[in-house]
């Protein structure tokens, strides 16, 4: 059956290296422990009165509102891209839907990219499947791009840069690290063509790069509008050039950070989100708050229920 790959894969021990293991967990560890002493020492009465204001009002519920309505867009805009990926292999819409939940469940206890690999992957017929984990390969590789892009304003306002040479960078790297990723999969050495052929699936047509490209943008503008909504309200004292400056900082971090620890990002994007803003002198507390509970509803909440399909689908398939 198609999850019995999947099973299996999931029992391997992915670290070889029992040293590896332990570093990973102890940096994990550190990095938790770092967070929960900043919360700790960042509270003030200033701070919790701050906060219990926050929590009381009508703002916030508007606001998470408003973060939960975003999260079907999310996943809609995945799917598409889903399956626009696979545009020839004509990916029925419930099939594009399960493959991007189960592997939004996987990503969560396999290492970063594998998870979601196999779970797109194993819920394709099984002559798709090369073809498959070909299109995953270059849907990640176009994400990559819009985070990479994006990055490039944060990076440039954190090490002391102004707006126009950060929008500037931005507005280029938009265009030309697409572009670079799109050159790389046309003319990918004939070495690699030999080798693997179904490498020549990844060789797309400019007006199709295109189209996937632009959903990978949409679908990462979502992410930061999700994230500045929250953000706006507990950062009210900051630009919002700067709040957009440490979405775009805190998401290239957790993209390029070694996975630690099955529970993904968590820790890297509280590090990362506290490097960033100590440099205007915000509390540690209300930059940590939004950044966790982001993390719990666009991760835990759609997790929850991408587990209750890996349970349907696997008790069908034993």
């Amino acid at each position: 059956m198609q999850y019995n790959a999947i099973r299996s894969l999931a029992q391997l021990n992915w670290s070889q290296s029992t040293g590896w293991k332990v570093f990973r967990w102890v940096l994990w560890l550190a990095v938790v422990a770092y967070c929960v002493f900043r919360w700790q020492t960042g509270f003030s009465e200033e701070v919790e009165r701050h906060i219990h204001a926050i929590a009381q009002s009508s703002s916030l519920r508007g606001l998470l509102l408003a973060v939960l309505c975003l999260m079907p867009l999310n996943w809609y805009l995945e799917t598409l891209r889903w399956r626009t990926l696979l545009k020839e292999q004509q990916l029925e819409t419930q099939v594009a839907w399960r493959g991007v939940w189960m592997g939004l469940v996987l990503g969560l206890w396999l290492p970063r990219l594998l998870g979601d690999y196999l779970g797109r992957v194993g819920e394709l017929p099984s002559d798709k499947r090369k073809v498959g984990v070909a299109q995953a390969f270059l849907g990640q590789a176009t994400l990559m791009s819009s985070t990479l892009a994006a990055g490039i304003f944060g990076v440039v306002l954190y090490v002391g840069g102004g707006l126009l040479v950060a929008l500037v960078g931005v507005v280029l790297a938009l265009f030309l690290i697409p572009f670079c990723v799109w050159l790389s999969l046309t003319y990918m050495p004939h070495r690699v063509k030999r080798y693997y052929p179904t490498a020549t699936k990844l060789t797309l047509s400019p007006r199709r790069f295109a189209q996937i490209q632009g959903l990978a943008h949409l679908r990462y503008g979502v992410f930061m509008f999700q994230y500045f909504l929250l953000l706006q309200l507990f950062l009210p004292e900051l630009p919002p050039y700067i709040i957009l400056g440490g979405i775009t900082w805190v998401y290239l971090a957790k993209s390029i950070t070694p996975f630690l620890h099955v529970f993904g990002d968590l820790g890297v994007r509280e590090l990362s989100a506290l490097l960033f803003f100590d440099t205007w002198g915000v509390s540690a507390v209300t930059v940590m708050a939004p950044t966790l509970l982001l993390w719990a509803l666009n991760v835990m909440v759609p997790a929850a229920f991408g587990g209750i399909l890996w349970m349907k689908f696997r008790s069908k398939s034993s």
